[in-house]
C-alpha cells in the first residue's frame, strides 16, 4: 500500500513528501524519561536555538520525541531530515510543510515559496518570510529539526537565517550527528544557546539500572557497574546488553559475561556509521585501531601527515572518539568501536593489520616505550624481535598480560553463553 503524502499547492518546484517525515517517532517501550535533560530543553524557550549533538545510537531522537510527549499542550512541528534534504529548496519546502501539518495553517510559508520562485534560489528575504509566519501571537511553540546531518553543508545558510531571524515565540531545537556550521561560540558567549552533547547524553549509573529493569533485568551494583562501564553510556550499547542479559536464565552471570552483544554492536556500527564515511576516514579509523590512545605522533607515525586535521574531524563529528588528554591533543575510540574496528581490520586486511602493529612499535621503540612495542610487535607475529627487546622482567609482565597484543591480531569471540 503506497505512503500518505502531504502535498505543496501546485507549482513545478513544490517537492511531495511523506507524512511521515512529519511525526514524532513513537515512544519505545520501556523508555526511560530523563528528567534532567528534559529540563535543560525547557530553557530552550529563552534561547535563540537548542542543539543536541551526538553520535548514532545516543538517543537524541527518541529524546527530544519524549520531551514533546511530556508536553502536549505545546504546539509543535517536527521534521525528519533526509539525504534529499541537501537541496536548500527542498530543505525549506520541508520545514513550510512540517509547519503546516503540525500547527494546522495551511497558509504558512506562501510568501517564502513565492520569493523562491522569483529568485530561483533561497534567499535570506525568504526565510525571513517564513519567520514571520512562524510568529505565534498567543503563546510559545515548537519546531524541531531532527537529522540535520543529513541536510548537510549545502542546506546550513538556511538554517543559519532561521536561527537569525526566528521570532521570540517559536524554540527552535535541533538533533544532529555533527555540528552545523553556526555561530556555536557567538551564541555561547552570549548565553543564547541551548547544549546536549556526548556527556550529557551518556546514562548515568542510574538512568542504566532503569533501562535495563524495563526490559525485566535487574542486577547488585557491581554487576550493574560492569555494564555500566562497558557500555560508557551508550544507550545503543546499553539496549544491546539488556537484550543479552534478559535472554539468560541467570542475569548476574551474563552481566559478567556479556560483551553487549558484540556482534550486533559490529553491525550497527558498520552498517549505521562506518559505511557512510569517506573512505580516508574509513581508512584512518581502522588503521589506528591498533592504538591504544590516537595522539597526533602515532597516528602520523601510521597514516603520515594529515593525522591531526583527521582527530579534530572524527572528534567534532562524534566519531566515537573521546579526549584524554585535551592539552596535549590526545584521544580514544569508545572501547566497544575499538574492538569492531579491531576485528573488521583484520577480516579485511590482516596485512595492514600487521604493519600498522609494526609502524606502531618502531614509533614506540624511538620514544624508548620498549614494552609497549613488544606489544606490538607480538601482535604482528613478530615474537623473536618482541622478546630481544625486554628484559626478563618485562617479558614476565607480557606474557602475564597478554589481552592488548593478542586482542589486536584475532577475531574476538562471542561471549560464552551470549
Amino acid at each position: 500500500m503506497p505512503q500518505a503524502t502531504v502535498t505543496a499547492e501546485s507549482g513545478p518546484r513544490n517537492p511531495r513528501f511523506p507524512s511521515s517525515k512529519f511525526r514524532a517517532p513513537k515512544l519505545m517501550p520501556g523508555l526511560v524519561r530523563r528528567s534532567r535533560l528534559l529540563d535543560q530543553l525547557d530553557r530552550g524557550d529563552q534561547v535563540r536555538l537548542a542543539l543536541v549533538v551526538g553520535p548514532a545510537g545516543a538517543g537524541k531522537t527518541m529524546l527530544v520525541a519524549d520531551w514533546l510527549a511530556a508536553r502536549p499542550q505545546r504546539p509543535s512541528a517536527w521534521l525528519s531530515c533526509d539525504a534529499a534534504d541537501v537541496d536548500p529548496v527542498r530543505f525549506v519546502g520541508a520545514i513550510i510543510e512540517a509547519a503546516r501539518y503540525g500547527y494546522g495553517q495551511p497558509s504558512i510559508g506562501e510568501d517564502a515559496r513565492q520569493l523562491i520562485r522569483l529568485d530561483g534560489e533561497v534567499s535570506a528575504d525568504a526565510v525571513a518570510a517564513l519567520a514571520d509566519d512562524l510568529d505565534a501571537p498567543d503563546g510559545v511553540r515548537v519546531l524541531v529539526i531532527d537529522d540535520f546531518h543529513l541536510a548537510g553543508a549545502a542546506s546550513a545558510d538556511t538554517l543559519r537565517w532561521l536561527v537569525e531571524y526566528h521570532p521570540l515565540s517559536l524554540q527552535l531545537v535541533v538533533a544532529s550527528r555533527t555540528d552545523p556550521p553556526l555561530r556555536v561560540h557567538r551564541m555561547r558567549a552570549h548565553q543564547d544557546l541551548v547544549e546536549l552533547r556526548d556527556a550529557d547524553l551518556a546514562f548515568s549509573v542510574d538512568e542504566t539500572r532503569s533501562l535495563l529493569a524495563g526490559f525485566g533485568v535487574r542486577l547488585d551494583e557491581p554487576d550493574l557497574s560492569l555494564v555500566h562501564r562497558r557500555s560508557e553510556g551508550w544507550v545503543a550499547g546499553l539496549q544491546m546488553a539488556a537484550l543479552s542479559i534478559q535472554g539468560s536464565p541467570d542475569h548476574a552471570s551474563a552481566a559478567g559475561r556479556v560483551q553487549l552483544h558484540r556482534h550486533t554492536v559490529a553491525d550497527y556500527f558498520l552498517e549505521e556509521v562506518l559505511s557512510h564515511q569517506p573512505p580516508e576516514v574509513a581508512e584512518f579509523m581502522l588503521a589506528t585501531s591498533v592504538l591504544d590512545e590516537l595522539s597526533v605522533p602515532a597516528c602520523t607515525a601510521l597514516r603520515g601527515q594529515g593525522s591531526a586535521k583527521m582527530l579534530e574531524f572524527l572528534h567534532a563529528t562524534h566519531m566515537f572518539v573521546a579526549i584524554v588528554d585535551d592539552e596535549a591533543r590526545t584521544y580514544r575510540y569508545h572501547h566497544l568501536i575499538k574492538e569492531v574496528l579491531q576485528t573488521e581490520l583484520h577480516a579485511r586486511d590482516p596485512g595492514l593489520e600487521k604493519r600498522m602493529h609494526e609502524a606502531a612499535a618502531q614509533d614506540l621503540i624511538e620514544a624508548g616505550q620498549t614494552s609497549a612495542a613488544a606489544r606490538h610487535l607480538l601482535a604482528a607475529g613478530a615474537q623473536e624481535a618482541a622478546f630481544s627487546l625486554l628484559n626478563e622482567g618485562v617479558v614476565r609482565d607480557v606474557l602475564t598480560n597478554p589481552a592488548g597484543a593478542v586482542r589486536g591480531r584475532t577475531r574476538v569471540p562471542a561471549a560464552a553463553g551470549g
